[in-house]
C-alpha cells in the first residue's frame, strides 16, 4: 500500500474512533447498475475484513483492482472495524468497486449516526479530518 493510501486510512480511523456510539452496527445494500454490493460494519474494536467481491478485471484504467481489498483490509484492521463485503451481482469492475465504496460509506455513516433521541444530532469530525 502506498504512503498516501496509508495516510488516508489513518485519518479515516481517527474519524471513526471519535464517532462511535451506541448503534455501532449497520448494513447497507448498494446497487450500481448491474452490480449489487452488501456491506456490514460493526464498530467493535476488533478489526477484521471478510471480503467476497469478484472483480473481473485486473485494472480499471491504471488502477490495480487488487488494491480495493488491500484498502478495505487496512481500513478495517487499523480502524477496529469488523467489515463484511459481499458482491451479490455484477460484471463491470468499475461498478463493483464504486458500489463497494458507496456501500461501505453508507453503512459506516449509519453505524455512527446519532440516536434519533439524541438532541445533539450527528457527531462532528471537525479537527479530525
Amino acid at each position: 500500500m502506498k504512503t498516501y493510501q496509508k495516510d488516508a486510512v489513518k485519518r479515516l480511523f481517527r474519524a471513526v474512533s471519535m464517532l462511535q456510539n451506541e448503534e455501532e452496527c449497520a448494513a447497507f445494500f448498494e446497487d450500481m447498475d448491474e452490480a449489487l454490493i452488501l456491506t456490514s460494519v460493526d464498530l467493535s474494536g476488533r478489526g477484521m475484513l471478510v471480503y467476497d467481491l469478484k472483480i473481473p478485471s485486473e485494472k480499471v484504467g491504471s488502477f490495480d483492482t487488487e488494491l480495493v481489498e488491500e484498502f478495505f483490509r487496512a481500513f478495517a484492521v487499523n480502524g477496529g472495524i469488523t467489515l463484511h463485503m459481499r458482491g451479490l451481482a455484477g460484471s463491470n469492475s468499475h461498478h463493483i468497486i464504486e458500489g463497494a465504496f458507496k456501500s461501505a460509506a453508507r453503512s459506516l455513516r449509519q453505524a455512527v449516526s446519532a440516536d434519533s433521541g439524541d438532541p445533539d444530532g450527528i457527531p462532528s469530525t471537525k479537527g479530525v479530518l
